[in-house]
């Protein structure tokens, strides 16, 4: 009797393993597209910042799974020195689309913007748009 018990067991969970494999694997192979778009709100810069270092955020794992698409838009502050920094969220579909883009904004660097021969802090609106595809 004893012996039953245990080969049950082993076989449990070796069943169990599988899937939790197979949902990680859904999930590596769900196919998905992040898209950017930039605006600038400032006026009078001559050239605008030019991204030198721009990362795309990560679809949120939990979002892909569940099959969740979203939407953020940032207004984003560049300074001086090319640095980057989200100061104004104008509209977020989901908390977790929002921190994907903090995290990737926070790595982003710029050529900063000129004012005649000055470099000069400026804004730029980004929408992060974030769609599972087929």
């Amino acid at each position: 009797m004893r012996t039953i018990i245990i080969a049950l067991l082993i076989v449990g969970s070796v069943f169990a393993e599988p899937r939790r494999q197979s949902l990680e694997a859904a999930w590596l192979l769900t196919p998905y597209s992040v898209t950017v778009h930039a605006k600038a709100t400032a006026t009078g810069l001559i050239p605008l910042p030019t991204p030198k270092k721009q990362g795309l955020p990560e679809y949120p794992m939990a979002m892909r799974l569940q099959g969740i698409e979203g939407l953020v838009s940032v207004r984003i502050t560049i300074d001086e020195k090319g640095a980057s920094e989200i100061v104004r969220v104008l509209r977020a579909t989901r908390p977790e689309f929002l921190a994907s883009v903090k995290e990737a904004v926070q790595k982003w660097a710029f050529g900063p913007a000129m004012q005649i021969d000055r470099a000069v802090s400026s804004e730029l609106d980004y929408s992060f748009e974030f769609h599972l595809t087929e």
